[in-house]
């Protein structure tokens, strides 16, 4: 009972979310927007700037936090099946460490696929339960939004996302 108002711990280990949807683009064409060394890139194509480091490893200046860098390594790629990359967190955008996103790409004919998609994330370690829960709560809605974005890029263009990102704003 003298424990009832003790702050509770976050949980220890990764978070992962997986979310597996239908696009009506070809294979090909979605992994294009997930590729950082391809021109057609959805973050190149909304301005942020993407450069090539290594054989393996981008860097990321998004146009809304251009005082923070993301280093990007690509751990998997099979191209227009399967593309996995790490992206350490820069300090000061709250507390988490790192992700490792994945998409496993399946055609459904020639101008369609399914994606599965998985992030894993890591939390500073330490956090009280509500931390954590406010936390993954933001990374739960930042992955929803960029799936969202993906797919509204392939089966319309960027013309399109542009539009939902106005409508976010608004």
């Amino acid at each position: 009972m003298f424990g009832l108002f003790r702050k509770q711990k976050a949980p220890d280990g990764p978070v992962e979310y997986e979310n597996t949807f239908e696009v009506a683009a070809s294979a090909e064409a979605f992994f294009a927007l997930i590729d950082f060394s391809n021109p057609s890139n959805a973050k190149t194509q909304l301005g942020h700037e993407i450069v090539r480091t290594g054989e393996n490893t981008f860097s990321m200046v998004m146009t809304f936090l251009p005082d923070l860098r993301f280093d990007l390594t690509v751990e998997e790629c099979e191209p227009n099946r399967r593309y996995a990359y790490l992206s350490p967190i820069p300090e000061g955008l709250g507390k988490l460490k790192y992700t490792r996103e994945s998409f496993e790409i399946a055609p459904n004919g020639e101008d369609a696929c399914t994606v599965v998609a998985k992030t894993v994330g890591q939390f500073e370690e330490g956090m009280s339960l509500r931390e954590f829960q406010v936390e993954a709560g933001r990374l739960a809605i930042a992955i929803e939004n960029a799936l969202l974005k993906l797919k509204v890029h392939a089966e319309g263009g960027i013309e399109d996302v542009r539009e939902f990102e106005a409508l976010q704003a608004a």
